[in-house]
């Protein structure tokens, strides 16, 4: 039989190496231009992606500008809100501007509060301060000064930010305001405690100072001096106070598969509200007039009142400055009553006068009491004048002791109580410290006792009038600072009152047509190094040791 023999069993299946030299080349390039085009594919993808993010988060930031500009009160070129440790630009207390070669511009809105979100509710109502001049449950309570605060776009760190600056007292319906607020403070994420409740909105990353652009007009007309950071904030201020018109300009730039990614939007709005006239934030020190020694009980301390207020623009207030007490010259009579300081509505009452013999001391629950007076008998004891007992307001006034010679008691002060006498009289009460005009200041000492034979005590914080051994008459409060006359045989009079006003230098340096004469200095942003001179971001100091008026800018 016939059979095939396979001759080629042998055979060995591949590519030779020829072959193989031919082939790696085709298939390494075939691989490499697949490679590069996923890759090309891929970075067209993500920078496809980033720009309609930019271009989102552009669009979104320049809408949300736009709502908030409509619905201001005012440009600014200076916070007008005293800031609150971190709410300032480097997270303390250090003002915005709108336009630094520093830091580089910014958008500083004055915005009215309200009690509900101002783009969510129609039935959103402005919050008014209390007490300006009308009480909040008047039907006239919309005259009263509306609550504002500041609106601030700003660079730092190649971000865009948007914060929120409140007042101090803005949450507080005891004293300040009628109803709480819907906005929020707002700080640096980092920085979400104390005075802040909410975090910084983070608006847009990826833009220098030169990138975001603000400038303002009239009519069409660019008044370049409200954005020109060689002008003075106040030169600048006077400038926008002109204008009505914001244009804003922004671009952002995002790194993506090594390609520079830009977004450039802008903006031109009106606000129809920027002729409403602007409140301003004032802090405030008042102190009632001291009340007068008696026979022989120390005069109690005027009540001392600090505030934070805002009030309206281009409004005149009246200043009430209390006289100490005086006129009284009976041993059987208490010394007379210091009088109130006002400023507007706000008011610190005056101080109780010493007592006289067989009396207590004369109360006054707002300030501070007078001492004890002086006992005819042996073993007659006699109050204090009952006071507030609030530290940095004013006591109570210390008793007589009711043993010979009678020493009497001294009177209240904003720092303590006057002392009870023992042997000798007691000593004032203690006044209480202030800083508003860059400088710690005691204010509000109570009057030492007197007696008829038993020695002297001293006033408080040596402002108080040292007491008298009658028929001596005591030594008289130190003037403005509404402490109490020493007690004799005929009361010293008290000191005067004194209220002072703190403004922001940006808002008022001067007050040409104020009443009164007050004494005007100026300090830093901090608060502190008085000075001659306005100082920049610093405040200007108005002190009215006399009645008058005040007339906001």
């Amino acid at each position: 039989m016939y059979r095939y023999k396979n001759t080629r069993s042998g055979l060995k299946q591949g590519f030779t190496t020829v072959e193989m030299l031919i082939i790696a080349p085709v298939v390494l390039l075939f691989i490499g231009v697949f490679v590069v085009a996923i890759v090309t594919m891929l970075g067209n993808v993500l920078t496809t992606r980033a720009h309609n993010v930019l271009a989102y988060n552009t669009q979104d930031t320049l809408s949300r500008i736009e709502s908030d500009i409509k619905a201001s009160g005012g440009f600014l070129s200076v916070n007008n809100i005293v800031l609150q440790s971190p709410q300032g630009y480097n997270n303390d207390t250090t003002n915005f501007y709108n336009a630094s070669t520093t830091n580089g511009p910014a958008l500083i809105l004055n915005m009215y509060a309200t009690d509900s979100n101002p783009s969510g509710s129609s039935a959103r109502k402005f919050i008014y301060a209390k007490n300006s001049p009308y009480a909040c449950n008047d039907a006239k309570v919309n005259q009263n000064t509306r609550l504002t605060y500041n609106i601030v776009y700003f660079i730092k760190n190649g971000t865009l930010w948007r914060r929120v600056l409140m007042p101090s007292g803005y949450n507080d319906t005891t004293n300040t305001v009628c109803t709480l607020p819907w906005q929020k403070p707002s700080c640096n994420p980092e920085n979400v405690t104390g005075f802040c409740t909410t975090e910084d909105v983070k608006l847009i990353e990826g833009i220098t100072a030169t990138d975001f652009v603000v400038t303002y007009s009239n009519n069409g007309v660019v008044n370049a001096d409200a954005s020109d950071p060689n002008k003075s904030y106040i030169e600048r201020q006077t400038a926008l106070s002109t204008v009505n018109n914001a244009s804003v300009s922004l671009t952002a730039t995002s790194n993506i598969a090594g390609s520079d990614v830009s977004q450039t939007g802008s903006l031109n709005t009106t606000s129809p509200n920027i002729n409403i006239p602007v409140p301003r934030q004032i802090q405030l020190l008042l102190v009632g007039g001291g009340g007068q020694g008696g026979y022989a009980g120390g005069g109690g301390a005027g009540a001392m009142i600090t505030s934070t207020l805002m009030i309206s623009s281009d409004t005149t207030y009246n200043i009430t400055v209390g006289a100490g007490g005086s006129g009284v010259t009976s041993s059987t009579t208490n010394g007379g009553s210091g009088a109130t300081s006002a400023f507007g509505s706000t008011t610190a009452t005056g101080g109780g006068g010493g007592g006289s013999v067989n009396n207590a001391g004369s109360s006054s629950v707002t300030a501070s009491g007078g001492g004890g007076g002086a006992n005819s008998l042996v073993g007659g004891i006699f109050a204090g004048g009952v006071g507030a007992n609030v530290l940095g307001r004013g006591y109570s006034g210390g008793a007589n002791s009711g043993v010979a010679c009678s020493p009497s008691g001294g009177g209240g002060g904003a720092g303590s109580a006057g002392s009870v006498a023992t042997t000798t009289p007691g000593a004032g009460g203690a006044g209480y410290q202030n800083n508003i005009t860059g400088t710690n200041i005691y204010y509000a000492g109570g009057g030492g006792g007197g007696s008829a034979c038993a020695g002297t005590a001293l006033g408080g914080s040596s402002i108080g009038g040292t007491g008298a051994v009658a028929p001596a008459t005591g030594n008289i409060g130190a003037a403005n600072t509404g402490s109490g006359g020493g007690g004799g045989g005929i009361g010293g009079i008290g000191g005067s009152g004194v209220v002072i006003v703190k403004i922001l230098s940006s808002i008022m340096t001067t007050c040409p047509n104020c009443v009164g004469s007050p004494n005007i200095t100026y300090v830093n942003s901090s608060g502190t190094s008085p000075g001659p001179t306005p100082q920049t971001g610093g405040y200007t100091i108005f002190k009215f040791t006399t009645s008058g008026t005040f007339i906001s800018p």
